[in-house]
């Protein structure tokens, strides 16, 4: 990746008559894009932790439904409450708050990488809490 950097750094053309600098999309379209990733991320982290965590349990093996018998369940030992989704909370509000006040664009990928950073650390919480956890 940095070689082929450092070869269109040398030489900047990027169609013939065209350079990457007048090639490159507005600032507006990267907003737009990078508001699009993380909505995507929305809904794309949930459904692949949901999926993981079927697959994790035992609840898509096969043999366990045809059998009657009931999956493994194993310990998910995970915080759960209003406390342990105030980082989260402070995280995807301050990734919104970059996102919406920031003019420059780095600020802006700082807010979007902050509101991913967010859905992280709040998704084990609110997707294992119906989970049993064995104390001990």
């Amino acid at each position: 990746m940095i070689i082929a950097g450092w070869g269109l750094a040398q030489n900047p053309t990027f169609l013939p008559g065209l350079t990457i600098k007048e090639a490159a999309a507005g600032d507006e379209t990267m907003v737009v894009l990078l508001l699009g990733l993380a909505f995507g991320a929305l809904v794309l982290v949930p459904s692949l932790f949901l999926l993981f965590r079927l697959v994790l349990t035992g609840r898509f093996d096969l043999r366990a439904r045809i059998d009657g018998s009931d999956p493994p369940v194993r310990a998910v030992p995970i915080a759960t409450g209003p406390r342990s989704l105030a980082p989260a909370s402070a995280s995807g509000a301050a990734g919104a708050g970059l996102l919406l006040l920031a003019s420059a664009s780095w600020l802006q990928i700082l807010g979007a990488l902050t509101m991913l950073a967010a859905i992280a650390i709040a998704l084990p919480g609110l997707v294992l809490r119906d989970q049993p956890c064995e104390r001990g």
